[in-house]
């Protein structure tokens, strides 16, 4: 089989979900201190609610990706048009993102086991994420003892550039030292993981195991492999 495996991160190695999204926006409430500046949870839970939207509009017209100072000037604008004083909130919700991000991001033991075995199996491991925080995916597998799973880690958001522009796939392809067609690339985003690592002449694998919103969207082409589960890769691999 192919000599290497390149990995989406949110829902195909973690679950990443309205859960996690929730999750996301409480932490950066209690880290940045929020309410020490009279802002309510709900009204800042509005306001960050507000900023998603728009980020997703924008997402869906080029695949752009945010980064943390983007997401908390969104989420401060907001709250200063219905004339709550910010202060340096801004600063702070920046600063506590990394932490807060890293704080969602949690592996399964299962995803971790998995990742272990085919390593193992003398599988090379890459990781090509479109998240909008590169140190809090960096805590996150630090933490979890994932990090040496995978090599190399690419994050749009620290090489400015999202899925699926081939160039990103190709940074992965050049650190795992392999060609495109000796590398799958396994994803639950069809417009930007598979189509994008079929243009970059990487095979593309198809994962739903965790049910991700909008997936697969009308007209997708299923014949490319799908799986339902993580584990499925060990016996293709085996």
């Amino acid at each position: 089989m192919l000599p290497a495996i390149a990995f989406d991160l949110g829902n195909t190695l973690v679950p990443f979900g309205p859960t996690e999204s929730e999750m996301l926006m409480n932490n950066l409430y209690d880290m940045a201190r929020v309410s020490d500046r009279s802002i309510g949870r709900s009204v800042f839970r509005d306001s960050y609610a507000a900023m998603v939207r728009q980020e997703t509009v924008l997402r869906d017209r080029g695949c752009w990706e945010s980064d943390p100072v983007w997401r908390a000037k969104g989420i401060c604008s907001d709250l200063m048009s219905k004339g709550i004083r910010t202060d340096s909130l801004e600063h702070d919700l920046v600063t506590s993102h990394p932490m807060a991000f890293s704080r969602c991001l949690v592996f399964p033991e299962r995803s971790i086991s998995i990742l272990e075995r085919l390593r193992g199996m003398g599988v090379k491991l890459a990781l090509v994420s479109n998240a909008m925080d590169g140190k809090g995916i960096r805590i996150s597998l630090r933490e979890q003892g994932v990090e040496p799973l995978l090599d190399p880690i690419i994050v749009s958001e620290e090489l400015g550039i999202a899925k699926p522009h081939p160039r990103i796939f190709r940074k992965a392809l050049e650190g795992l030292r392999v060609k495109a067609s000796e590398c799958a690339y396994v994803g639950d985003r069809y417009e930007i993981d598979v189509v994008g690592a079929k243009v970059a002449g990487m095979y593309p694998i198809y994962t739903t195991e965790y049910g991700t919103e909008g997936e697969p969207p009308e007209g997708a082409d299923l014949s490319v492999p799908t799986i339902r589960d993580i584990g499925e890769l060990l016996p293709m691999w085996g």
